[in-house]
């Protein structure tokens, strides 16, 4: 009877061994199939290997492969993404504007309102870093105005197109948890400005010029969304006076100027933005016969397009 036991206990304890204790190979292979599916397996302490020898199964006389215990690693599951710099951006900006205009000279002053501006701007961007960009842009500019009569004097219906060519450097400091960013930096370039020029004694029109100007600026960027980062700024150039020549000079040229604008990225690669602006710029500026001081004020709606690859 207590042979027949036996038979029965070994019979029943053979048939369960794939579904219950592993026999002797399994635990190997099983720890083997682990290690190909983490990436970072290390050693592991006699104390770790040993329940997993004790537990294995094996006949008498039976050969066990050998192999290194290893224990398993959790795997680190933080997302990280790798921006490769310098990157790039062309953009693309039309901005239709009204412009007030006022001017005086030693006899007379002029309250030109009935003008129209437009400007188009074409640039291109390079980010050297996810903090530091450069910025270099060419915008022509109509500006118009019809005749209008100012006490004795008459400003003749004319246009006049100016030309400018800007370079911008700005650097970011990160301000908040929210990616907020404080962004500041320089600027400089070579400017067009409309100006009120002398005809003859009683007749004006609108003629144009140049000035080299450096200046700064100040911007809060801040995401507004998932795709809309918002920013406003706020911006000083000063004329440098340089390269005036013939009877028509500058002799001074300041510009103070606030913005507000948004980018709405679409996918990837294009973005389309939105600004609204003020600026003031104060000129004095001499002629063959007399002396000016202008004001020029300035709102205007840009809407634009920036490709990055």
């Amino acid at each position: 009877m207590n042979r027949l036991a036996f038979h029965l206990f070994a019979v029943c304890a053979l048939s369960v061994a794939p579904f219950g204790v592993a026999r002797a190979e399994a635990p190997v292979v099983e720890i083997k199939k682990l290690i190909l599916g983490k990436p970072s397996p290390e050693k592991a302490s006699p104390a770790e290997a040993e329940p997993l020898l004790n537990n294995s199964f094996r006949p008498e006389g039976e050969a066990v492969e050998s192999a290194e215990p290893t224990k398993l690693v959790p795997i680190d599951r933080t997302l990280k993404a790798v921006l490769n710099y310098p990157r790039f951006a062309l953009l693309a900006q039309l901005t239709p504007a009204y412009v007030g205009l006022k001017t005086s000279n030693s006899t007379a002053q002029f309250n030109l309102s009935s003008n129209s501006f437009a400007a188009a701007t074409v640039g291109g961007e390079v980010n050297l870093s996810s903090r530091l960009s450069l910025t270099l842009s060419e915008s022509a500019v109509q500006v118009s105005t019809a005749q209008q009569t100012q006490g004795a004097f008459n400003v003749q219906s004319s246009n006049v197109q100016v030309f400018s060519t800007e370079a911008l450097g700005k650097y970011c400091f990160y301000v908040g948890a929210q990616g907020q960013s404080l962004c500041s930096g320089l600027v400089s370039g070579l400017y067009g400005l409309p100006v009120l020029l002398y005809v003859d004694n009683v007749n004006l029109k609108f003629s144009s010029l140049n000035d080299m100007t450096v200046g700064t600026f100040l911007n809060y960027e801040r995401p507004l969304s998932t795709r809309v980062v918002g920013w406003s700024q706020i911006r000083y150039d000063r004329g440098l006076i340089v390269g005036q020549s013939g009877t028509d000079k500058l002799t001074s040229d300041n510009n103070f100027g606030l913005a507000f604008g948004a980018v709405l990225s679409l996918d990837g690669r294009f973005d389309l933005t939105g600004t609204l602006s003020a600026a003031s710029r104060n000129l004095q500026y001499t002629t063959s016969r007399d002396s000016f001081s202008s004001s020029i004020t300035t709102f205007g709606l840009a809407l634009g397009v920036r490709y990055k690859f």
